[in-house]
């Protein structure tokens, strides 16, 4: 399975059987800790990448998060390639984020996986310079939505033509004015929370 040679396999499965002792003694389920060797071994550099410290504190965000090893080695990939920070220091920030969903009453399993399943468009924010994905992943959830639906919102307010027919439309529809202008700045800006609040605000308020 891994491709390797029968001495270092068992080395291998000796350091998974190490770090499955670690995270029970620390109170972590230990558990997933072949999946989360094939995340990192499939996503994050190959087998050098899954050393002991690492996959143990790998191990423990997955957990913490709620996610899968799978997403989260995905969502570190993207967060990797726009930072400096080092991968403990990211996995670190993601535990801490996890602690603020929470306390916003929202699963952060829900968060993380949102992230992992709309990739192309977390790696696009990121890649923009823009610091609010999360922020905006979290509102989302609170308003029943998901990311792939906040992609489609933004491309359709950029997509000028359309957007200001369809928003006149609206107008007739609702029999108020609908404006949309201050959204669709905000989506041209990559302020995807912005513009979701002030999108919502416009199509719901009386």
């Amino acid at each position: 399975e891994l491709g390797g040679s029968l001495i270092n396999s068992g080395l291998i499965a000796l350091k998974l059987k190490a770090v499955e002792a670690t995270l029970a003694l620390s109170g972590f389920n230990s558990e997933k800790v072949k999946e989360n060797f094939d995340a990192i071994r499939q996503n994050l550099g190959g087998i050098e990448a899954a050393s002991f410290g690492f996959l143990v504190n790998f191990s423990k965000t997955a957990q913490i998060t709620g996610t899968s090893g799978e997403n989260l080695a995905k969502i570190l990939s993207i967060q990797e390639s726009v930072s400096d920070a080092s991968r403990e220091t990211l996995l670190a920030q993601m535990e801490a984020n996890s602690l603020m969903i929470e306390m916003k009453g929202i699963a952060p399993e829900a968060v993380f996986n949102d992230l992992a399943e709309n990739a192309e468009f977390f790696a696009t924010s990121m890649k923009a310079g823009t610091n609010n994905v999360m922020k905006t992943a979290i509102q989302a959830r609170k308003l029943g939505l998901n990311l792939g639906t906040v992609a489609k919102i933004s491309e359709g307010l950029l997509d000028f033509e359309s957007s200001i027919e369809k928003q006149m439309e609206a107008s007739m529809l609702l029999g108020r004015q609908i404006n949309l202008d201050k959204a669709r700045q905000l989506s041209f800006m990559d302020d995807q929370e912005g513009m979701m609040t002030l999108y919502f605000l416009n199509l719901l308020l009386e």
